[in-house]
């Protein structure tokens, strides 16, 4: 009992220390944010900035470049098959070629990404549950490419039609609200899909085209051929 009571001593120490630090960090960074200018790392709304306007008008000549990194540690306590912990992580670049743009295309865009995994998975090693406690671990952890399709808006954008390879749950049963939990239970899609149809989820790309129509303000009909 004096063991087990020195380690909870030691990890609510450890607990209460990183928090003080994360305030600290997050006072500094909102005191910093009310005097700096609009260009400061923790102001703009992009992490690399504006390159000096270069992205700005790569933009208006028509790319848009996107990215993105996540990574999720996870540790297991008790329980499962034995303790441990691991990190996995993913990066993930990808570019919109607006042809509009480029050659007077109007309404059409061509879709370009790619995605690296990495790490380890806690649910694997250690737990043996069914849902991943990292969702940015698994598809296989490699270079791939996520994304190569064309996208086409017809009748004053109440028409969508998209053709080419890229993950079914980009445009169907998507949802943000679960993703600030990094469980795959929560983000970003309902699992039964991607475990039991056929559906694929995000990196994972396959072949296809949905079709999409808005008829009314509040009327939306969507359906997919693969």
């Amino acid at each position: 009992m004096r063991h087990i009571t020195k380690a909870g001593s030691k990890l609510k120490t450890g607990l209460l220390a990183s928090a003080a630090f994360a305030m600290g960090i997050g006072v500094a960074a909102s005191a910093q944010a009310q005097s700096a200018p609009a260009n400061n790392f923790w102001t703009r709304p992009l992490m690399t900035g504006d390159w000096n306007g270069g992205r700005t008008k790569l933009r208006n000549d028509g790319l848009d470049f996107h990215g993105f990194y996540v990574g999720e540690f996870a540790d297991v306590l008790s329980g499962g098959k034995r303790q441990g912990n691991g990190y996995a992580q993913q990066l993930g670049v990808s570019v919109d070629v607006d042809l509009g743009k480029i050659d007077d295309l109007i309404g059409a865009v061509l879709h370009f990404g790619f995605n690296q995994r990495q790490g380890r998975s806690v649910s694997s090693d250690f737990i043996g549950n069914k849902l991943a406690a990292q969702e940015v671990y698994g598809a296989g952890e490699t270079l791939r490419v996520t994304e190569m399709s064309y996208e086409q808006t017809l009748a004053h954008g109440l028409i969508n039609t998209k053709i080419g390879f890229y993950p079914f749950g980009n445009d169907f049963a998507l949802t943000l609200l679960g993703c600030d939990f990094q469980n795959v239970g929560f983000c970003a899609h309902p699992q039964n899909l991607p475990g039991s149809s056929g559906y694929s989820d995000y990196p994972t790309a396959k072949w296809g085209g949905p079709r999409e129509g808005e008829y009314h303000a509040s009327t939306l009909c969507r359906s997919r051929c693969v």
